[in-house]
């Protein structure tokens, strides 16, 4: 990068566009990932509602909102095993209360799921294939 102006211009203009691909490539993992994110979150709590309670269209409504700020949280926390099952525990405290402690199958799984989504990310993140 400090030699690159003794270069010829054509030189320096293959490389000036090789790097915007490069950051056009980078931008779109990023938000290829935010996105996973945020549908992670979503489908945590669809799929438990689904598979212990019965999901609803107005259900699966009413859990986005808790579910994409899951996503956004950790998201944004770049998120390992145990940062994802420290947010997804208070997310589920949120949605559920006190009482959704009671269905305790249902929290292992919830947490147990989330842990694994951020071994995931944390994995994605040292083959380089996630773009954060």
């Amino acid at each position: 990068m400090q030699g690159l102006h003794r270069l010829p211009p054509h030189v320096q203009e293959e490389y000036r566009r090789e790097e915007e691909k490069r950051a056009e490539r980078r931008l779109a993992r990023r938000r290829a990932t935010e996105a996973r994110y945020l549908v992670e979150g979503v489908m945590l709590f669809a799929l438990l509602e689904f598979l212990f309670f019965g999901l609803s269209p107005g259900r699966l409504l009413v859990l986005a909102v808790p579910g994409l700020a899951l996503g956004w949280t950790c998201s944004r926390l770049r998120a390992d095993e145990f940062t994802y099952a420290v947010a997804a525990t208070v997310a589920y405290a949120a949605v559920y209360g006190i009482f959704g402690l009671f269905a305790l199958w249902h929290f292992i799984l919830f947490v147990v799921l989330a842990s694994a989504a951020g071994a995931m990310h944390r994995l994605q993140r040292a083959d380089g294939s996630e773009g954060m």
